[in-house]
């Protein structure tokens, strides 16, 4: 905040707020107490002339702007996509003429097309939006019933011969730092500055953003920073090459692919890797505790969700057998 006294003896005040630079002039010197109301006085009535005169997709988009700074690349680009999906008819209204019923109506809609995740995003952005321009307004929304995601772990044979396929590959030390529990986004940020003998800081990740620009950014939570140990193979190729990865990062992805075509293996995803690192600390008897750190869980319960899916379907398989032996 700026305040200067002009040659005619009042005082001038400038601060930005929410990306909107507001400008004040006082008769005489103000104090702060008046100057936080009178800033409060200019925001609310910006905020009105802004929502009685403006779209939903106006408002959307004023919203995101001002958010921008504060919210990963993923997350505006989410928003910004489900701007893109939502009706024309929706995007196009006055926000003061939106009701919760022509809320309800258009998440009814959107749930044709989309899943029960998406649909809860939508609704999560829209009632965001809402509430920063009509803060009175009383929504509650009726949702889908969410879909328990399917958890894909790798069998520890199928990540065994992964390894060893991959020795000497310039993508070698990506997908064995995945394998040990890294995102796919912390794998691309990690550097030899970062690594201290066997330890690794988990401190960066490496998104992209609506304009499909790579950006290094914090990482995901505060959790998620944490150090972890890595062994000499993978340490040592840190420190030959600089960086865990030079490259484009879909061809990770495509490579571990081709590999596990290559060998008659199941796909999986990258983050899939991670799951089974989860489910085999487990297995070894490692605490909770322990994995959850070593992952960047924020929470505990989301380190077991990953094992209890692994024990559920190795219960699914000896109950095969069982049937198996009774009806054969």
């Amino acid at each position: 905040m700026k305040i200067r006294q002009l040659p005619s003896g009042s005082y001038n005040v400038q601060k930005m707020i929410d990306g909107v630079s507001y400008s004040l002039t006082f008769q005489k010197k103000p104090s702060q107490r008046e100057i936080d109301r009178a800033l409060a006085d200019r925001v609310r009535a910006n905020q009105e002339r802004f929502t009685f005169k403006n779209s939903f997709k106006e408002c959307a988009e004023k919203y995101i702007s001002i958010k921008t700074n504060i919210l990963s690349p993923s997350t505006v680009r989410g928003y910004l996509s489900i701007l893109r999906n939502l009706s024309p008819d929706f995007v196009g209204m006055r926000i003061d003429k939106i009701t919760a019923l022509i809320i309800q109506s258009e998440i009814n809609a959107y749930t044709v097309n989309h899943s029960p995740k998406s649909v809860k995003n939508a609704s999560g952005f829209i009632t965001s939006v809402m509430w920063a321009y009509r803060p009175d307004m009383s929504i509650r929304l009726k949702l889908p019933q969410g879909i328990k995601p399917k958890i894909t772990i790798p069998s520890d044979d199928s990540v065994k011969k992964l390894i060893e396929e991959i020795r000497g590959s310039k993508y070698e030390c990506a997908i064995l730092l995945c394998i040990l529990g890294l995102r796919r986004s912390e794998m691309l940020a990690v550097t030899s500055e970062k690594l201290k003998g066997n330890i690794l800081t988990i401190d960066g990740a490496i998104v992209s953003n609506d304009a499909g620009e790579y950006l290094l950014k914090t990482t995901k939570t505060e959790s998620s920073t944490r150090e972890i140990y890595v062994p000499d193979r993978v340490a040592d190729l840190i420190r030959l090459n600089g960086v865990a990865f030079d490259g484009f990062a879909g061809s990770v992805l495509r490579y571990l692919h081709k590999t596990q075509d290559a060998l008659g293996l199941p796909r999986c995803r990258l983050h899939d890797l991670r799951h089974y690192y989860v489910s085999m600390s487990h297995s070894l008897g490692i605490p909770d505790a322990y994995i959850q750190k070593s992952v960047g869980h924020s929470s505990v319960r989301t380190t077991q969700n990953v094992y209890l899916h692994a024990q559920t379907e190795k219960l699914e398989e000896m109950e095969k057998r069982a049937a198996d032996f009774i009806l054969n």
